[in-house]
């Protein structure tokens, strides 16, 4: 497995990195070549307003899971990506889609996990992939755009290394503290396909 370059100025150039994992252990790591032209990331509560005609009340269950969106083009021109090698923004968009997001979304393990790591503003989850978008138009015949959208359920701890430490060598993604489940509630997040449904520990806190 190659390791991700690390430094501050790579992690602010290369702003976002998915891992996807087995059983405890690293299957992909993929860092985005292209940074996304727009990302949002939506926060809702568990609230909701009953109005009845004697008046009105209020349930809340606190915070929800924040779901993130995510789009941009793959480019034109190669450069070099996180690992050092020359590659242009389609390869590296199919090799995303190809080994992480359908590799989790066909797998028949209970225990394959997905980790999206936000270098830029220092925030790390357990993340549930929900639908991806890949288009091209004719009037566009050499450019892809895309679409990915999904779903954080577990927030995770700050890195054991500092700042110093990162500057100065390369580390791996495992050298992240991935902390403890948040939240004792289960989720059953049951898959379209055959197999065993997976079950999540969902951060409400």
């Amino acid at each position: 497995m190659p390791q991700l370059l690390s430094t501050l100025r790579d992690r602010s150039f290369y702003r976002y990195t998915f891992e996807i994992r087995d059983k405890g252990k690293t299957v992909y790591t993929h860092t985005m070549l292209l940074n996304p032209g727009d990302m949002s990331m939506d926060e809702t509560p568990r609230n909701a307003v009953i109005q009845t005609l004697g008046g009105a009340y209020v349930t809340d269950f606190g915070q929800g899971i924040p779901s993130v969106t995510m789009s941009g083009i793959t480019g034109y021109h190669a450069r070099q990506n996180a690992v050092g090698v020359q590659a242009d923004g389609y390869t590296e968009w199919k090799a995303f889609r190809d080994k992480l997001y359908r590799y989790y979304v066909t797998s028949k393990s209970t225990q394959i996990e997905l980790y999206w790591f936000n270098w830029e503003d220092g925030e790390y989850y357990k993340v549930i992939p929900q639908p991806l978008r890949l288009t091209r138009s004719k009037t566009e015949p050499l450019l892809y755009r895309y679409e990915f959208r999904f779903v954080c359920i577990q927030k995770l701890g700050k890195q054991t290394m500092t700042e110093s430490v990162l500057a100065s060598q390369q580390t791996t993604l495992s050298d992240m503290d991935l902390g403890t489940p948040l939240s004792s509630s289960n989720e059953i997040l049951s898959r379209f396909s055959s197999g065993n449904p997976r079950y999540h520990d969902v951060q409400y806190d």
